[in-house]
């Protein structure tokens, strides 16, 4: 991670002068949205990743003097926008995975809830149902089927970071997009 971090802060150091965030040429700022990015990486919530990066020696690495309050953390990302956070996640993971063999990964699926009634992308399928819905549709015939979307993650088992995600119709199944995505 200490040959990663300097990698990454430049392009945050980059992202933050876009947005106007000159003090110390971008890096000031740069540090909170590397930040940001590691918490999705970790997969923390913003008021979890002062601990986060606390706990795994990252905050000196990162330029903090004292473990940051977790509150500026939502500000940057208001500013910033979850798109460029993403993208410098990104950057992170194909740093870490650069000169790496992944020994073995697994693909998962969240469903994701359309919100306009005239979206033509979003699709039938079959989801996994949490408990109480099992419950309340004990009764029904349509059990399982939901309109919206699937997230699917392929992630390192060993790590547990997402090495690659995709948002697709919710009719599109695990094992039929995991056919489709390894030959990418």
């Amino acid at each position: 991670m200490k040959k990663i971090i300097p990698i990454v802060g430049k392009y945050a150091a980059l992202v933050s002068r876009e947005l106007g965030h000159w003090y110390g040429n971008g890096v000031a700022y740069g540090k909170n949205i590397v930040a940001l990015s590691l918490g999705s990486v970790f997969r923390c919530s913003d008021r979890e990743l002062p601990d986060e990066l606390d706990d795994r020696r990252l905050l000196r690495l990162l330029g903090y003097q004292n473990p940051p309050d977790h509150s500026i953390f939502s500000k940057v990302r208001k500013e910033v926008g979850e798109e460029k956070i993403g993208k410098v996640a990104e950057t992170i993971i194909h740093e870490i995975y650069r000169d790496k063999l992944v020994s073995m990964v697994a693909i998962d699926s969240t469903f994701v809830p359309y919100y306009f009634d005239n979206d033509e992308d979003a699709k039938w399928g079959y989801v996994t149902l949490k408990r109480k819905e099992q419950e309340i549709l004990r009764e029904k015939t349509q059990k399982g089927i939901k309109k919206g979307y699937k997230l699917h993650v392929i992630y390192d088992v060993e790590t547990g970071i997402p090495l690659y995600w995709v948002v697709l119709p919710a009719n599109v199944n695990d094992k039929k997009y995991s056919r489709n995505s390894s030959t990418t």
